[in-house]
């Protein structure tokens, strides 16, 4: 922590490394971007394969970017901007945070989950759900908010922290 705290020019942090995933076990950093946004820190979500070859470790894990144009500067710029959203596989279509609720447009997933400062999280399970209404609950009061979708095969999406 002490080092991720150090490092105050960051916009983003890398989730999700697939690679890890399949060579090492140790795929994520859920953990501590949870802690640097509960200390306020506004950082964006994401997800990689970082492939080597060495291994299957490649097409594991990845952002869909939002841009006006598929130009190096506007993918940079929406990348900067937090117009992307992580994943390995599923889609987050839309989303839309209301006072007491997310609401989101996805692919087929069986699991919606809102984490939020703290321990605070909701969940919903369904089976292929492509639209879902989860109360934010315990969530309502975290000044920030993140999505995470997962499908029927266990694969997940990650959107970026909504600040509140």
């Amino acid at each position: 922590m002490a080092d991720a705290r150090s490092i105050d020019a960051a916009h983003a942090l890398e989730v999700y490394n697939h690679g890890c995933a399949v060579e090492f076990d140790r795929p994520d950093g859920f953990s501590i971007l949870d802690r640097l946004l509960s200390e306020g820190r506004p950082l964006a979500a994401i997800a990689t394969d970082d492939a080597h070859f060495k291994a299957s470790d490649h097409f594991g894990g990845w952002v869909m970017v939002r841009a006006q144009e598929n130009t190096p500067e506007a993918l940079l710029q929406s990348l900067k901007d937090s117009e992307f959203y992580s994943t390995q596989g599923p889609h987050i279509y839309e989303m839309e945070v209301t006072y007491s609720k997310l609401n989101v447009c996805c692919s087929a997933v069986s699991i919606v989950i809102i984490h939020a400062h703290g321990s605070a999280t909701a969940v919903t399970h369904g089976s292929s759900m492509t639209k879902a209404s989860v109360s934010l609950g315990r969530c309502q009061q975290s000044p920030w908010i993140r999505l995470t979708i997962i499908d029927a095969t266990g694969k997940r999406a990650w959107s970026n922290p909504v600040w509140r």
